[in-house]
């Protein structure tokens, strides 16, 4: 419609004005919800992002969309309580879906329970074995733990899938930096622009 073609080209305001309308009301539509969370995130304005998500589970309580930006923020606030509830509900509605389960096993994470969170990081493996994520993040657990040698395997698998393969090659070479092999970090990191790099490969090709 008018206002995605508004919030593709970057006018803001102009969508917001057709999206207010659709906002109000006893059912407000979910697209145009989405769209002003969409806005209201690149703007920096997360506490506006918050109500728009509250607002949408309302009327659509599956989204994945409303609650990944919830569980999202409320991590990022450290509030265990509110990402409890969020990410519990998203799992008792959705079971199987690997976002929800992933938000899962972040929980188990924050409330210091790792065997849970392993425990699920390997059923995803079993059952999505195409997605990064579920090895990327087992990876770092071991890395953690000083288990480089399984952590190392597990980033080759998350590579593997041919999926967001720039995060999991850069999880490998800072795994390379931290077990002393240098040269394959290098190696890695010079793949990539500086703009591409996260924090770990900018210092160390600073220091190389």
């Amino acid at each position: 419609g008018l206002a995605s073609g508004f919030l593709r080209s970057g006018e803001w305001d102009e969508a917001l004005r057709l999206y207010k309308p659709l906002l109000e009301g006893g059912k407000p539509n979910t697209r145009a919800i989405k769209g002003a969370m969409y806005i209201s995130e690149q703007r920096g304005d997360m506490p506006q992002v918050v109500e728009l998500a509250r607002l949408g589970r309302m009327f659509a309580p599956g989204d994945d969309d409303f609650l990944s930006s919830l569980a999202r923020y409320y991590f990022r606030e450290q509030d265990t309580t509110a990402v409890r509830e969020v990410v519990c509900d998203w799992v008792d509605r959705r079971p199987k879906d690997p976002l929800a389960r992933l938000n899962q096993a972040a929980l188990y994470l924050m409330e210091g329970n790792d065997p849970q969170a392993e425990s699920v990081y390997l059923d995803l493996i079993g059952s999505h074995d195409y997605l990064p994520e579920p090895y990327a993040f087992l990876a770092e657990m071991k890395m953690e733990a000083g288990d480089f040698q399984q952590a190392e395997k597990l980033l080759h698998r998350a590579i593997a899938t041919g999926l967001r393969t720039a995060d999991s090659r850069q999880q490998l070479a800072a795994l390379h930096e931290r077990t002393g092999k240098a040269r394959q970090a290098h190696e890695i990191y010079s793949r990539y622009d500086i703009g591409q790099l996260k924090m770990s490969g900018l210092e160390f090709m600073g220091a190389h």
